[in-house]
């Protein structure tokens, strides 16, 4: 029954990962490895959540993504201290991904703007 509301409702498909006991695959059935292998650290964030950076950045290694204050982020998966995101404009179109130092990044929501 839950794949059936995921398909209705897209949305409850995090809800459905977030509920599933930790002996079960998640409930998308669809996972690569099936379910044997599970990601450490804090869960991701609410696909609906959009992060902006606190403070500019300038990449050391490879994989990092430069940035600037002020650009915003989807996260697509969080370690201890570096995040998977995808960097995005102000209508959602994804520019550039890589991983950026978590602590740089802040809810876009929790952020004041200033004039």
């Amino acid at each position: 029954m839950g794949q059936c509301l995921q398909k209705v409702c897209p949305c409850l498909v995090s809800l459905c990962q977030k509920s599933s006991p930790p002996d079960e695959p998640a409930a998308d059935g669809d996972a690569a490895d099936g379910g044997a292998e599970r990601r450490t650290g804090p869960p991701p964030p609410d696909s609906n959540s959009i992060y902006r950076a606190l403070w500019d950045f300038q990449t050391r290694q490879g994989d990092e993504l430069s940035f600037r204050e002020g650009d915003l982020f989807n996260v697509l998966s969080r370690g201890d201290d570096w995040w998977e995101v995808q960097r995005i404009d102000a209508n959602g179109r994804v520019l550039d991904s890589g991983v950026v130092p978590g602590n740089y990044l802040a809810p876009a929501e929790s952020i004041q703007i200033q004039p």
